[in-house]
């Protein structure tokens, strides 16, 4: 049992719940020297992590299987990739 985040209503027993990223960030990952380290036998290796930049989800949203929700949480979803929240503004 869960309670649909678009429309309110409580769906019943057994049901399956939809969840939707609504809302992504961008991220910017930093170097890091001699992060992975390996072990084979007695030797150790340690690699250093390259860093990077990505898209992490920054919120979900719990959506019952009607077809008005899932058109609308669709609808949703498609905005937040297509314009990610950037990394460095505060958030709201």
């Amino acid at each position: 049992m869960f309670r649909c985040d678009i429309c309110g209503a409580s769906a019943p027993p057994r049901t399956s719940c939809n969840i939707v990223p609504v809302k992504h960030k961008k991220v910017v990952f930093p170097f890091r020297k001699e992060a992975n380290v390996f072990k084979s036998w007695q030797e150790t290796e340690k690699k250093n992590d390259p860093g990077g930049e990505g898209v992490q989800i920054a919120k979900e949203i719990k959506v019952c299987p009607r077809k008005s929700c899932a058109n609308r949480a669709k609808s949703m979803y498609d905005a937040s990739i297509r314009d990610p929240e950037p990394a460095w503004l505060p958030r709201r």
